[in-house]
C-alpha cells in the first residue's frame, strides 16, 4: 500500500513490472496516469483500487496479470493497447463512458471475458481488440464507426447487433465465431471484406439488407 499523504500523480513505465508476488493494491487518489508496463507480467496481482480522477492506462500496463473483475472510474479517458490482454481470469469489466476506442489487442486472450457494455461514445474497436474471449453477446452503439481486422476473431460470440453507422466488415474481424447463428446486415454496410465471417460454421441465417452491398471471396466461408 502507499502511504496515506502520497501526491505522485503517475505511476511510470515499468515500476512494478515482473512483481510476481504483488497480489492487492490500492492506488493513493493522487493518481491520475498509469503507463505503459506499469504492472506488466505481476502474474499474482488480482486486485487493485482504481482513483477517482485517473485518466489514462498505458500499453500493456496489466498485462498478464491475475484480475477477475476490474472496476474503471468515469474519469479514464484513455486507455491503452494490450492494457489488460493476457488476464487469462477476467470475467468482467466496465468501459468508461468517456472511453471514445478500444483499442488494438485491448482484451486479447481475456479467455474468461464474458460480458462487455460498449458506452454510447466509443467510434473505433482497435485490431484484436477481444481475439480470443468469450464473449457471448455484443451491442455496437451507432457512435461506432470503425471496426479493424480480427477485432472479435475465435470469440464465442451468439449474437452481434451492428452500428448503424458501421460501413464496412473488415479482414477477419469475425472469423472463427463458431456460435454464431445468424447476422443481420444494416443498408449502411457496403462492404463486408475477405474473411469477415470465415469458419462461422453454426452460421444458418445472413440478411443483408443493402443490394449493392460488396462480398469478397470467403466472407462466409469455412474449412
Amino acid at each position: 500500500h502507499f502511504h496515506p499523504d502520497c501526491q505522485i500523480p503517475t505511476i511510470r513505465k515499468n515500476t512494478f513490472g515482473d512483481c510476481k508476488s504483488l497480489t492487492s493494491l490500492v492506488l493513493p487518489d493522487s493518481i491520475t496516469n498509469i503507463e505503459d508496463r506499469a504492472f506488466y507480467r505481476c502474474r499474482s496481482l488480482d486486485s487493485v483500487y482504481f482513483p477517482e480522477g485517473l485518466k489514462t492506462i498505458g500499453n500493456a500496463a496489466f498485462s498478464y496479470c491475475k484480475f477477475r473483475s476490474i472496476e474503471l472510474p468515469d474519469t479514464v479517458t484513455d486507455i491503452g493497447e494490450s492494457a489488460f490482454n493476457w488476464n487469462f481470469n477476467l470475467q468482467s469489466i466496465n468501459i468508461p463512458k468517456n472511453i471514445t476506442e478500444i483499442k488494438k489487442g485491448t482484451f486479447w486472450e481475456c479467455s474468461s471475458l464474458q460480458n462487455i457494455i460498449l458506452p454510447d461514445g466509443v467510434t473505433k474497436i482497435g485490431k484484436n481488440a477481444f481475439t480470443d474471449t468469450i464473449l457471448g453477446e455484443v451491442t455496437l452503439p451507432d457512435s461506432v464507426t470503425t471496426i479493424e481486422e480480427s477485432a472479435f476473431e475465435n470469440c464465442g460470440l451468439n449474437r452481434i447487433k451492428f452500428s448503424k453507422n458501421l460501413t464496412e466488415i473488415p479482414y477477419g474481424a469475425f472469423s472463427n465465431c463458431t456460435s454464431l447463428t445468424e447476422i443481420i446486415l444494416s443498408d449502411n454496410i457496403t462492404h463486408v471484406d475477405t474473411n469477415a465471417f470465415f469458419n462461422c460454421t453454426y452460421l444458418r441465417s445472413v440478411y443483408i439488407a443493402n443490394a449493392s452491398t460488396v462480398i469478397e471471396k470467403k466472407a462466409f466461408g469455412y474449412n
